[in-house]
């Protein structure tokens, strides 16, 4: 799949995210690239001015990636 300029950003911002924002492990395999589900499905979610739900057990990082 060929990349456009919107999955170009997309990638750019959860790198930003990813690297300097918000410290946890990638837990999802899409096409053989490894994600944290909480940075990529809150910005996809974020993108779309939908609402999210976030649960999981404590210390998973919830409160942080709310704010």
């Amino acid at each position: 799949m060929k990349d456009n300029g919107y999955q170009t950003q997309v990638m750019e911002i959860y790198q930003f995210i990813h690297a300097r924002l918000y410290f946890n492990r990638p837990d999802l395999e899409i096409k053989g690239e490894n994600f944290n589900s909480t940075i990529l499905f809150g910005l996809l979610t974020g993108l779309v001015k939908g609402k999210e739900l976030i649960i999981g057990e404590p210390g998973l990082g919830k409160t942080t990636s709310a704010e």
